[in-house]
């Protein structure tokens, strides 16, 4: 599950992006539309707890909260109740150029949160 992922959720039209890293990092930007109109980006942390279910947490230590994941052909679909979001391989190309300096931006608030904790 490594590395970058579009996630399907048709919030303002177009697919976000989901990010995991081998530290238990996952940053998640909502829209890669429009970024003027104000990035959404979700800073969590993740693990796995089974094959089919991922946990995700706030703060390295906060509360958690568990999502059942289903493989696809093309990547994986996450469940939140009845919601299903698709998500598929992004490629790097792919991207938005200013995706990768927010993303580290991202994972340094995370650092320093850990850090602080």
């Amino acid at each position: 599950m490594l590395g970058y992922w579009w996630v399907g959720h048709g919030f303002e039209g177009s697919p976000g992006v989901l990010i995991f890293d081998e530290k238990g990092h996952a940053v998640q930007f909502l829209t890669t539309k429009d970024r003027r109109k104000g990035q959404s980006i979700m800073r969590l942390w993740v693990r796995v707890d089974d094959p089919v279910t991922l946990r995700f947490r706030l703060s390295s230590k906060g509360e958690s909260w568990t999502r059942t994941i289903e493989r696809t052909e093309s990547g994986f679909t996450i469940f939140a109740g009845d919601i299903a979001f698709p998500v598929w391989r992004a490629e790097r190309t792919e991207l938005p150029g200013w995706l990768e300096a927010d993303y580290q931006a991202a994972i340094q608030k995370m650092v320093e949160q850990e850090n602080d904790a």
